[in-house]
This record gives structure tokens, C-alpha cells and sequence, in this order.
């Protein structure tokens, strides 16, 4: 009697895994990205993080300057301060995807 309880409750614990794992993969495969557009003022290397000013992003945040961890190593490190980029962010996530410098100020 005891093995039949046991087994019972290891199934329902693994059917709760996965659909544990069927709606992680789904929220990730619908997650959309939306357009940011904003100005460099600081690169901090030892952080791995750029503190960006940006314009309002609909549905993400209002116009400010916020910090922001970058998704790809050699994009990060040809950021300058004054560089203007365009990327991609996500609902939640702190990280700019797919950074394109748009325009590079001349060093004074």
C-alpha cells in the first residue's frame, strides 16, 4: 500500500515538472522584444554594464537614464560614452540585445 502511495506522489511531482517547464519554455519562445533607442554616458568594464539615456519606451519604461548589462562581449566593448545605439530590450530583463551604434560622437 505504502509503494503505491509512494509512486502515486513521485508521478504527480513529475507531471508538475513538466508542465513546469512547458509553460518556461512557452514564455520564452512569445517573448517580444521592443525597439530602444538611447545615448551612451558611461561604460563600466568591471560590472559589464552601460549606463544609458534614453527616450520613453512604450510598455518598458519612462525617458531617463538607467544602467543596463550588454548580451554581447565584443559589442560591449566598442561602446563609448556619446555613442548613439539602437537595441532591443525585453519585458523584465535588464539587458540590451542586439546593440547597434548608430552614431559616434568625435573624442574632444
Amino acid at each position: 500500500m505504502i509503494r503505491i502511495v509512494d509512486i502515486r506522489i513521485r508521478l504527480f511531482l513529475v507531471a508538475i515538472c513538466g508542465l513546469c517547464c512547458l509553460f518556461s519554455a512557452e514564455d520564452s519562445r512569445t517573448k517580444t522584444g521592443v525597439h530602444f533607442v538611447g545615448e551612451v554616458q558611461s561604460v563600466d568594464a568591471a560590472h559589464h554594464t552601460a549606463t544609458v539615456k534614453h527616450v520613453e519606451i512604450p510598455g518598458y519604461a519612462a525617458q531617463g537614464t538607467s544602467e543596463y548589462s550588454v548580451d554581447n562581449e565584443a559589442t560591449f566593448k566598442q561602446l563609448r560614452p556619446g555613442d548613439d545605439i539602437r537595441a532591443t530590450v525585453y519585458p523584465n530583463d535588464p539587458t540590451l540585445h542586439n546593440i547597434r551604434v548608430v552614431y559616434r560622437r568625435r573624442a574632444k
